[in-house]
């Protein structure tokens, strides 16, 4: 894959942490803890999967 496409997925992830993190926010005051949890492991495997596509991205880095 190239590097230019694997930063526009990257970024495509960024943006649903982004969504997790306001969801996260706005859980804390009016959620069940059920709900909060099924937020959070959300956000917990997005987060996974972008240090995947960072770590794709710094391979194909040269570092010079």
């Amino acid at each position: 894959m190239n590097l230019q496409k694997l930063h526009s997925i990257r970024d495509g992830h960024r943006g649903v942490i982004q969504r997790h993190l306001q969801n996260i926010e706005d859980a804390k005051s009016d959620s069940t803890l059920i709900e909060f949890s099924t937020i959070l492991e959300a956000y917990e495997t997005k987060m996974k999967i972008l240090e995947s596509f960072n770590e794709k991205i710094l391979s194909q880095t040269e570092v010079g």
